[in-house]
């Protein structure tokens, strides 16, 4: 949900984030689904961790350290 509006989140179906907590993980993740597809920038500045977004329309967006496919 968009905590700004209350409606459904728009611009991204998934986010994964790996590191070294699950817990904040998991925060930093959910605090993205809201963000939309412009959290990529901040996932990027959080340290240890990578993440992986798929867009609504199934582009990937992922921080520097993820690997995607070619």
């Amino acid at each position: 949900m968009d905590p700004h509006t209350g409606a459904p989140a728009r611009g991204v179906r998934s986010v994964t984030v790996i590191g070294p907590s699950l817990t904040w993980a998991d925060v930093y993740a959910t605090a993205a689904v809201a963000q939309g597809p412009q959290a990529v920038t901040w996932l990027a500045t959080l340290p240890g961790y990578e993440a992986l977004l798929v867009g609504d329309d199934g582009a990937l967006l992922a921080t520097p350290g993820w690997s995607l496919p070619a």
